[in-house]
Parts: structure tokens; sequence; C-alpha cells
């Protein structure tokens, strides 16, 4: 996806991460957030089972780490 957005470089296309979607399909998702960087607009917090934070394996530490290093 963020090939996708990169390539076509236009000020409306921006990538939304869903940390649902995230925990089935990324191996770390601190790394993921972080490529994202400056292209992230959105980001949707869900745990794995779809419940409130806390009630899942979502690792919200390294996702709120990740978010506070690229700002």
């Amino acid at each position: 996806m963020l090939d996708f957005v990169r390539r076509v470089n236009h000020p409306n296309v921006k990538v939304h991460i869903d940390t649902f979607q995230m925990s089935i399909e990324e191996n770390d998702l601190y790394e993921t957030v972080k490529r994202a960087g400056e292209y992230l607009y959105h980001v949707h917090l869900c745990e794995n089972n779809l419940s409130v934070r806390g009630i899942g394996h979502i690792p919200w530490i390294d996702i709120f780490k990740a978010l506070k290093k690229i700002g």
C-alpha cells in the first residue's frame, strides 16, 4: 500500500492503518507504523478480536511508541 501511495504522489491519497487488519497481515506492528511515517493520515484502533483495547494481544505500547516517533 505504501508503494502505491508514493507512486500516486497526490496530497489526497494517504495511508489508513487498522490495528485489527495489521494483527493479521503484519509481523511487526511497530515497524509497519514507522514505515507509514509521513504518509499516515488515519489510525483505526481495535483489538485483534475486535474488542476494546486491552482485551486482545495488540502490542499497544509499540503502536503508540511508533506513532510518537513519526510525530
